[in-house]
């Protein structure tokens, strides 16, 4: 198994092997944009050897991977590749089954889209250590849970789901003029 960080090391440092011209076959020159090196890691395996749930790790992967780019086209484009994974995992009905795709997307997306690191001779922004974050989701989803079930102590009577309770019943009293008994 891998350490979570050491496996997002993996993916966010994505080392390559250099190709000579008899390894593989190029790219036609329409396409010389899309060329990288070969990866000597595959993405899929270090998420499965983190032990940890692809959506999870996509988290850790979106929280971190900006400060491992020197360019903002590669992260327009990174930051569209974890959009389409993101879409792919939304789904409710559909995410156990496109979970393995979600991240494979996410992953391989970061991976591709920072051509500083495309080739073995040039592993861009050096090999320094960059210390990795954990997402701020978990705190924003946090603060949401305790918003909550604050709004439902307040309201105990009514019988209206938390979400609608946050972003209809309060934002309407917020606008009443009137003052309220209960001064919370």
């Amino acid at each position: 198994s891998l350490f979570l960080f050491r496996a997002l090391g993996k993916i966010l440092y994505c080392k390559r092997a250099s190709l000579t011209e008899l390894d593989s076959p190029r790219l036609p020159s329409h396409l010389s944009e899309y060329e990288r090196d070969t990866l000597l890691v595959e993405p899929e395996e270090v998420v499965e050897m983190s032990h940890m749930p692809g959506d999870l790790f996509n988290l850790y992967l979106h929280q971190n991977y900006i400060d491992f780019f020197m360019e903002i086209d590669d992260i327009v484009r990174a930051s569209e590749f974890l959009s389409f994974a993101d879409i792919l995992s939304g789904d409710w009905n559909t995410r156990s089954l496109l979970r393995e795709y979600s991240t494979s997307i996410a992953t391989r997306g970061v991976m591709h889209s920072n051509k500083a690191r495309g080739y073995a001779h040039c592993q861009g922004g050096g090999s320094s250590f960059r210390p990795l974050h954990k997402p701020q989701w978990f705190l924003i989803n946090k603060k949401y849970r305790e918003n909550c079930l604050a709004a439902k102590a307040l309201f105990p009577d009514f019988c209206l789901p938390a979400l609608c309770r946050q972003t209809q019943l309060l934002p309407y009293l917020a606008l009443l003029t009137i003052p309220m008994r209960n001064q919370d």
